[in-house]
């Protein structure tokens, strides 16, 4: 283990070879990225870089000024010439990166002060390849959630930790391959990306802290309804990538799909397409039977019917309101 990796968490910075490298592609959200610098700049681990990478924005004026305003060395800007998503652009940051250990951080997210300091600390401690934390939403007294750690075979089926905010060990993150650009058009990256770190069976160690801030505003809950609306097709890109992994555990690979059509079944749904709601939700009954399951099927079953019972009596009255023959 490298001598700039025992450091305390009051070390120089060295600005030629820092221990941890920080990662933030950022795109449509300069808006918010000032504040996810400045809650990096304020940890309480000061030996990092940051590498934010400008995925092709029409708005890269903006980024640039974010960065710039920090006023910090250990601030670095890389622009991509085109929009290439956040798995490109998060491979790219690690690509330029000086540090043994890479995080990685949304724009428009922030994090706590103790963020880097506590995930060394635990990564070091418990000799880990990979360390994840807990996260809430939108402020730190915000809902929080600790991050969940599959067994066995369970990674599979859907589990993510942690889409972003992880620490991850620069040489392994290269054996893995970094994450999948081809994704792009699904924004599953992060998934996928576990989906292999499991597979070979990387060592995950964990803090129940909440030391990671999701912002989710209006429209970024939008994004995920239209994402949705694309979880079969989503998750059938995943399957087929991983298609012998998948294979060789059969449960899982059925809770994985069946979760898809109940995702996207409820997306439907709710969204007004109930015909194409409802055929997801059997889809969904048929790939993994369960009690949950057969009561979603039977009450949206019984709402279609019900609908189509008041739509045909509708028809029928005013047929007869307005004389005409039923049979003609």
């Amino acid at each position: 283990m490298s001598d700039r990796n025992n450091r305390g968490s009051n070390a120089e910075p060295d600005d030629c070879h820092p221990a941890i490298s920080v990662i933030v592609p950022a795109y449509n959200k300069p808006q918010f990225l000032s504040e996810c610098l400045r809650s990096i700049q304020a940890q309480t681990f000061t030996d990092w870089e940051c590498i934010v990478v400008d995925d092709g924005s029409p708005r890269g004026a903006e980024i640039r000024a974010a960065v710039e305003a920090m006023q910090d060395s250990r601030f670095r800007l890389v622009r991509h010439d085109r929009n290439r998503g956040p798995g490109a652009a998060r491979n790219t940051g690690a690509r330029e990166s000086r540090g043994s250990l890479l995080l990685f951080a949304d724009e428009d997210d922030f994090v706590s002060e103790e963020w880097i300091e506590a995930l060394r600390s635990r990564l070091l401690q418990a000799n880990s390849e990979v360390a994840v934390c807990g996260f809430a939403y939108n402020h730190p007294q915000g809902p929080q959630k600790a991050p969940a750690l599959p067994r066995g075979a369970e990674f599979l089926s859907g589990t993510c930790p942690l889409g972003v905010g992880f620490l991850i060990r620069k040489e392994v993150w290269q054996r893995l391959g970094g994450y999948d650009e081809t994704s792009v058009d699904i924004n599953r990256e992060d998934f996928e990306f576990w989906v292999r770190v499991f597979a070979a069976k990387c060592r995950v160690s964990s803090l129940d802290s909440a030391l990671y801030y999701y912002r989710r505003e209006a429209l970024e809950r939008s994004r995920e309804i239209v994402q949705r609306l694309r979880e079969v097709e989503t998750r059938g890109l995943i399957y087929h990538k991983h298609k012998n992994l998948y294979d060789s555990h059969p449960v899982e690979r059925r809770k994985f799909l069946a979760k898809g059509y109940d995702i996207e079944g409820l997306a439907h749904w709710t969204g007004g397409n109930r015909r194409r709601g409802l055929l997801r939700t059997w889809q969904a009954l048929f790939m993994m039977p369960n009690k949950k399951r057969l009561q979603n099927a039977v009450k949206r079953s019984g709402v279609m019917l019900r609908d189509l019972l008041r739509d045909s009596m509708k028809a029928i009255y005013l047929a007869n309101r307005s004389g005409q023959d039923w049979n003609s």
